[in-house]
């Protein structure tokens, strides 16, 4: 397995994590809390890098609205995705790495 895949094979482990501590009705505002902190106290660089992340989450879910693929359980996150795409194009916004 290569470096590439390895680094895949994280992402998804770390999806799956996030996933899993969004979905405990119990702790999720805890882990919420958390990762929010976690990440705004990062170095700044990192956080950055995190966004750009972000960011390529917000256009998947912008591709899936524009292909019809979700449904009343994802449509909120869809349109707002959209909308943050738009707002992104209309003010040319980059996340570089600095």
């Amino acid at each position: 397995m290569s470096k590439l895949d390895d680094a895949e094979c994280d992402g998804i482990k770390v999806a799956k994590a996030f996933s899993d501590g969004v979905n405990s009705m119990a702790y999720r505002d805890i882990f919420m809390n958390g990762f929010v902190k976690e990440i705004t106290q990062d170095h700044r660089t990192l956080q950055q890098g995190v966004m750009r992340g972000i960011y390529q989450l917000i256009l998947a879910w912008a591709e899936s609205g524009e292909k019809g693929w979700y449904d009343g359980r994802n449509e909120a996150t869809v349109h707002f995705c959209q909308n943050i795409k738009a707002l992104a194009e209309k003010d040319n916004v980059h996340f570089p790495f600095i």
